[in-house]
């Protein structure tokens, strides 16, 4: 069935009839030919032509290139800016260049600074080595003594608190005899703590321990006595080798003079008019004039000094971290030099000192440890006691002058 339509309103017609009822009305008082003509046509728009209105459209959007409010396009019509504006847009302009141009060539002038920087730290480094090598003592081991000037002023003595537990610790670690050594009251008795802050004089010192070629020529021209050196003990990292001779490496002109008793190291400094150390002097020489405990710092390194190697099971194991299984030439391991450049302080031979005012009679002090000593004794602070005509392997010495600074006498302060 076909459905049909209202020819006046386009409404659905239910049934046969041509028009609905809402349009019967109008269509009753309208000829039927006329009823779709009476409605009101709609007033056609002037047609524009599409190439004018596309022109139009056009013309009027700002240009991507050239936005607005900022500067002309380089063919509009002067007469439609200020004066003003424009020199203002010229400017924007001319800045805009510039920048541009700054951009280009921003890499290249960073790089040229970075390049100039390293340039002057480079060289800054360099002088500043030059300046320390110039500053450092030439070593050697024969001729005449090198001598190293320390100017007046206070330098500190005895452990203070921090390095007093930092020894403790590693004595704990380390002693086969913790219940005694590693104890408060042991390095009180070792006069080691409390520090203490003491003025020295300027004085010299020798850059190296005495060398043998040194020694032996002391002899040769009547100022020193002879070493007996069969009756020195010889001690080797393994244990104290019982009535075997000193190694003849050991006796090698370029090595420490060891196998010298105390008498005999003093004899040696006085023909050269010099003396001795006391053991603050000593200690200063290793610590410089702040809170160290090793002559190079705080970082116990074992390739910069020759001392008695031991594992991690407290084994010996001689000569493999140092490269030394014995006594090494005075002017090895020169990385380990204090603040002003003396070498081996720590560690190849330990070192006579002079006796304290309340050491027994006969007896002279020990600094510095040697090719057989373990970390128990390797500190700038460690100072030990023994029979002055102890004729060892492992003692040598040497000399310093200037006015004499004697241990300080009592407890000090922290």
């Amino acid at each position: 069935m076909a459905i049909r339509f209202c020819i006046s309103c386009g409404a659905e017609l239910p049934g046969s009839e041509e028009i609905c009822d809402s349009c019967k009305p109008a269509a009753a008082r309208l000829p039927a030919t006329m009823a779709m003509d009476a409605l009101p046509q709609p007033e056609a728009s002037p047609r524009v032509p599409r190439s004018a209105t596309v022109a139009i459209s056009l013309d009027a959007l700002p240009s991507a290139n050239h936005p607005v409010n900022d500067e002309p396009d380089s063919g509009s019509s002067p007469e439609l800016l200020d004066p003003a504006v424009r020199a203002r847009q010229v400017e924007l302009r001319e800045a805009r260049r510039k920048n541009q141009a700054f951009l280009r060539w921003a890499p290249l002038i960073l790089l040229v600074l970075v390049g100039l920087v390293m340039l002057l730290l480079a060289a800054l480094s360099h002088s500043g080595q030059a300046a320390q090598q110039a500053a450092a003592p030439e070593l050697r081991a024969s001729g005449p003594l090198v001598m190293v000037s320390l100017g007046s002023g206070e330098a500190l003595l005895g452990l203070s608190e921090n390095n007093k537990d930092a020894t403790l610790q590693l004595c704990w670690r380390v002693s086969d005899k913790p219940t005694t050594e590693c104890r408060i009251s042991y390095l009180e008795a070792q006069h080691e703590f409390p520090s203490r802050k003491v003025a020295f004089p300027a004085m010299t010192v020798m850059a190296t321990e005495v060398s043998n070629a040194q020694y032996e020529a002391c002899v040769a021209a009547g100022g020193c006595k002879a070493r007996a050196l069969d009756r020195c003990e010889y001690h080797s990292i393994f244990r104290w080798e019982m009535g075997q001779p000193v190694p003849a490496e050991m006796l090698e002109p370029e090595r420490p003079a060891v196998c010298v008793v105390y008498e005999e190291a003093a004899g040696f400094c006085k023909a050269q008019s010099l003396r001795l150390p006391t053991a603050a002097e000593w200690e200063r020489v290793a610590r410089g004039k702040d809170d160290r405990l090793l002559p190079w710092g705080r970082v116990l390194t074992p390739g910069l000094l020759n001392w008695g190697e031991r594992d991690m099971a407290g084994f010996p194991v001689a000569g493999r971290l140092d490269g030394a299984e014995l006594t090494a030439k005075v002017t090895d391991f020169a990385d380990s030099a204090s603040p002003n450049g003396v070498v081996n302080l720590l560690g190849n031979a330990a070192e006579w000192v002079a006796p304290r005012a309340f050491d027994k009679p006969g007896e002279a002090g020990l600094r510095g440890g040697s090719y057989v000593d373990d970390v128990r004794s390797l500190r700038s602070t460690f100072h030990t006691v023994i029979a002055a005509d102890k004729r060892r392997s492992t003692i040598g010495f040497r000399c310093v002058g200037g006015p004499l600074t004697e241990w300080p006498e009592g407890s000090g302060t922290k």
